[in-house]
C-alpha cells in the first residue's frame, strides 16, 4: 500500500470539509421547507411561497448530487491509495 501524497491529502481534506457542509445543509433544509410551508399556509401567500418551496426541493436534489459527486471523488482517492 502506497502513502498518499500531499496533494491527495489536501484534496481529501477539502472533500471531507465539503461533506461536513453538505451534512449541515441536509439537516437544515427540511426545517427551512417546513417554515416556508407554514408561512404559506398561515398567510395565504401561496403565489409567492409555493415557488420558493419548489426551489427548496430543487436545492435538495442538487445537494444529493453534490454529495454523490464528493463521495465518488473520495472513493477514487482511496482506490488510488490502495493501488
Amino acid at each position: 500500500m502506497s502513502r498518499a501524497n500531499k496533494r491527495d491529502t489536501a484534496i481529501r481534506h477539502a472533500l471531507e470539509a465539503i461533506s461536513v457542509e453538505i451534512a449541515v445543509v441536509k439537516m437544515e433544509l427540511p426545517l427551512v421547507k417546513l417554515r416556508i410551508e407554514q408561512a404559506r399556509d398561515r398567510t395565504g401567500l401561496n403565489d409567492l411561497l409555493s415557488p420558493a418551496l419548489d426551489k427548496a426541493g430543487e436545492m435538495g436534489l442538487a445537494l444529493k448530487e453534490a454529495e454523490r459527486q464528493v463521495s465518488v471523488a473520495l472513493e477514487g482517492l482511496v482506490k488510488d491509495d490502495v493501488a
